[in-house]
C-alpha cells in the first residue's frame, strides 16, 4: 500500500453498518461514488446468521465500497464500506452516487441514489437540502 507523502494525512476507510432509522435523524450526511458492489460475506454461520429471528440479521446483505465525494467528514475519510440489505438498494450500480445519512458516524440509517441530473458541482447544495430537518424523509 502506498504511503502518503510526509506532512500529508492519509485518508482512512470507514466501515458503516446499516440500521433502520427508528425515529432518528442523521447527524452526518455524505455522498459517495460506488466503486465496488458484491455479495457480503455471510460469516461463520452463513445464511443462518441472517435469520430474521436474530437481532443483527440482515436479509441478503451486500457490501458497497465507495469514495467519499462530499459531506461531513470528507477531509479524513477517503472510502467507506457499507453492509446493507440488497432489497433497499437493488437498482444500485458501480459508478452511481449514493447519499448516506449517518448517526454515531458509523451507522447508516438512510440511503438514496442521487438523480443523474445532479451535476458534480451541485453535490454539496443537493446534500444540504436532501432530507427534511429531523427525519430520514426526502
Amino acid at each position: 500500500m502506498a504511503r502518503a507523502p510526509k506532512g500529508v494525512a492519509q485518508k482512512s476507510v470507514l466501515e458503516l453498518y446499516a440500521e433502520e432509522p427508528v425515529g432518528r435523524a442523521p447527524q452526518d450526511k455524505v455522498v459517495i461514488r460506488v466503486d465496488q458492489l458484491q455479495e457480503a460475506d455471510q460469516g461463520f454461520l452463513g445464511a443462518l446468521g441472517n435469520h430474521p429471528s436474530l437481532a443483527h440479521a440482515m436479509p441478503q446483505p451486500i457490501e458497497i465500497r465507495g469514495t467519499v465525494l462530499v459531506g461531513s467528514f470528507v477531509e479524513d475519510v477517503g472510502t467507506v464500506k457499507l453492509r446493507a440489505p440488497k432489497a433497499k438498494l437493488r437498482d444500485l450500480q458501480v459508478g452511481d452516487r449514493l447519499a448516506l445519512g449517518l448517526v454515531a458516524r458509523t451507522t447508516c440509517i438512510c440511503a438514496t441514489l442521487l438523480p443523474t441530473s445532479v451535476k458534480d458541482a451541485e453535490l454539496q447544495s443537493w446534500l444540504a437540502s436532501w432530507l427534511k430537518v429531523g427525519t430520514c424523509q426526502p
